[in-house]
């Protein structure tokens, strides 16, 4: 009974290591839809994230189509949407290129002092950053880089840059 609870932990000990036992499936090397939850653009604010990976493992490449949709809790816009299309290089830590539709902040237009609108502003960013993705399909990504956002012409400024970012995006890889 040791020698079986001894194996067990050695077994749960290599798999929160990352490590891959010899009868399990790779999942990192394979093409395969991926659910997550994010804080930050990938899902527009704080929300849920649905993407596919295309691996090419020989050459530690792959490429993910991503949407998100989330809520901002800086106002009372609604829901954002966000979409993107990233590549990766490495095999379980990866360098991670993004670039991405996604809400930016918000912008009011007031009229001597009232509130009229408030609006969501979207940008396109170029997003650099890093992503852990385990043999079992867990993936943790974190990235930031500059965006160009789009405003209405009657806000304050036509257009401008700013920062995007994830602060943290988190899920599973199905297969």
């Amino acid at each position: 009974m040791k020698s079986y609870l001894q194996h067990l932990y050695a077994l749960a000990l290599l798999t929160l290591l990352g490590a891959q036992p010899a009868l399990a499936r790779d999942v990192s090397e394979t093409d395969g839809p991926a659910l997550g939850v994010a804080i930050g653009a990938d899902a527009g604010g704080l929300g849920g994230v649905v993407a596919y990976y295309f691996a090419w493992p020989q050459k530690r490449l792959g490429l993910m189509p991503h949407a998100g949709l989330g809520w901002t809790t800086v106002s009372d816009t609604g829901p954002s949407l966000s979409v993107g299309l990233g590549g990766s290089f490495g095999r379980r830590n990866r360098l991670v290129v993004d670039v991405q539709l996604a809400s930016v902040g918000t912008q009011e237009l007031t009229l001597h002092g009232e509130l009229l609108d408030t609006k969501q502003v979207y940008g396109v960013g170029l997003l650099v950053g890093w992503e852990w993705l385990s043999w079992s399909g867990f993936f943790v990504r974190a990235n930031a880089g500059p965006a160009f956002a789009f405003l209405p012409p009657l806000y304050q400024r036509s257009e401008g840059w700013t920062i995007q970012g994830n602060l943290l995006s988190m899920g599973v890889k199905a297969w």
